[in-house]
């Protein structure tokens, strides 16, 4: 698996509103990163849901950081935005493989740390990091 559209796109618009400390609403944030409207309000309905940001309805309302940039991992908005039990690699549970040849494969071990050292890496990035755009340098783990 791959980040999809609305993981790129979340991640764009966290971005933006925590340019934008008192807010913005779904067409100010539309215009500002020229997503679609209606796939905007979805994604920042669900964030709303999850505790990342703060919505107010009426003339002035829109949507808030609830949390700090830095508080914002990227792993965690991948799971949130894919599915919780969402991986990066089609064959990473290995000891369900699909073709029932785990007994033999070697490619599993390989995936599954891979796909840990990659999560432990997007866990490592925050909004702040890409908005200071540091991003650390994290060795797989072993």
């Amino acid at each position: 698996m791959i980040f999809s559209r609305g993981t790129i796109y979340t991640i764009q618009a966290l971005l933006e509103l925590a340019k934008h400390p008192k807010g913005l609403t779904v067409a100010e944030l539309s215009q500002l990163t020229h997503l679609s409207r209606p796939f905007l309000a979805k994604l920042l309905q669900q964030l709303s849901r999850e505790g990342i940001l703060t919505s107010s309805k009426g003339a002035k309302g829109g949507f808030v950081l609830k949390k700090r940039p830095a508080e914002i991992k990227i792993g965690e908005l991948f799971q949130l935005i894919e599915g919780k039990g969402a991986k990066l690699f089609y064959c990473v549970d290995f000891t369900n493989c699909l073709q029932n040849r785990s007994s033999r494969c070697q490619t599993g071990r390989f995936v599954e740390h891979l796909n840990r050292g990659i999560f432990n890496l997007l866990n490592q990035y925050t909004l702040q990091s890409i908005l200071e755009e540091e991003y650390p340098v994290v060795a797989l783990p072993t």
